[in-house]
């Protein structure tokens, strides 16, 4: 396939951390693409299980009908196995740096077919992109800005000053280290020590839920040409804490008690039968609301998506 031969110009490759709440948001932002953007293919990178997964799980999307959609496997080279790697670790590293050699090879390919190529890649594969050369990349959140702030606050000195009311609401988001064990945090470390390549980020969220810590992110990345996309919405506590549109059924620091129909049903009956519950319903169709109008044509959520589009076609 030849750069001329081909009506499909742009090559957009797609870099999922591989677990499932990683993998459904990039595939959900891959169907937009191929749907909105029919000069651009799309490559859906992984190794052969979890692109086995990622097929047989995505919902509402019939991966059969789209000709420019392509899932690509990259198997790590025969040497790789001979890594000396923590016990903690092997899970994570195995699938991020047996990879990093493959990945490398499989875009620089593709840069001889296509005109311009972009990678989309997961915040936690920074180490696997970060020998990309003369190849526009964005990294993809798939957590909320909300806790994407949180922890840049927790792991870096503050750049910019926090507003009282995002300072209350860092207080109540899960900590990292509740989040992520010892081996686990030392791989997100490895993730941000690796060369950084990216032109901007894209957020699994929107302004119309997260509008201040937008702000404060683009605040904080002020460099200059890195600029900030948003899509889809999706953190449980930003949901009950701060946007205050669902109810707790079991906070985290009882994460590991099995949860009682009883404790469900008084959930249930807080949300449908009381007052509070009354007001939780009523900011939740709200909200919906104004996010269903933001992803409708000259909604600011539809903008952001058709500037992206614009910025990776130019």
């Amino acid at each position: 396939m030849a750069k001329e031969e081909n009506s499909i110009d742009v090559a957009v490759v797609m870099v999922p951390y591989p677990a499932h709440g990683h993998f459904t948001p990039f595939l959900h932002f891959s169907g937009r693409l191929v749907s909105a953007a029919h000069n651009v293919s799309v490559y859906f990178v992984g190794t052969a299980p979890y692109l086995r997964q990622a097929k047989v799980r995505v919902h509402g999307w019939d991966l059969s009908s789209a000709a420019n959609m392509h899932f690509h496997e990259l198997t790590a080279p025969q040497h790789a196995s001979s890594i000396e790697i923590p016990a903690d670790l092997i899970p994570l590293i195995a699938a991020t740096a047996q990879i990093r050699e493959p990945f490398h090879a499989f875009v620089s390919e593709l840069s001889t077919k296509y005109r311009k190529v972009v990678v989309v890649h997961d915040d936690l594969m920074s180490y696997v992109v970060q020998d990309i050369q003369n190849v526009e990349a964005y990294r993809f959140h798939v957590a909320s800005a909300c806790d994407t702030f949180g922890f840049h606050r927790e792991t870096q000195a503050p750049v910019v000053e926090t507003p009282p009311e995002a300072a209350e609401v860092s207080k109540k988001t899960l900590s990292t280290d509740c989040l992520l064990g010892p081996g686990a945090f030392e791989f997100r470390r490895m993730q941000e020590s690796a060369r950084k390549v990216f032109s901007g980020d894209i957020y699994n969220s929107n302004r119309e839920i997260e509008g201040l810590f937008f702000d404060l992110l683009e605040k904080e990345k002020a460099r200059g040409a890195e600029k900030v996309w948003y899509d889809q919405p999706r953190h449980a506590a930003l949901i009950t804490k701060v946007l205050k549109i669902g109810v707790e059924v079991l906070n985290w620091e009882r994460r590991e008690e099995i949860v009682s129909a009883d404790t469900v049903e008084e959930a249930v009956r807080t949300l449908m039968e009381s007052e509070e519950g009354e007001e939780i319903r009523k900011r939740a169709k709200e909200l919906g609301k104004r996010v269903k109008k933001s992803m409708m044509e000259g909604g600011g959520a539809r903008k952001e998506f058709d500037l992206f589009i614009t910025q990776i076609t130019r």
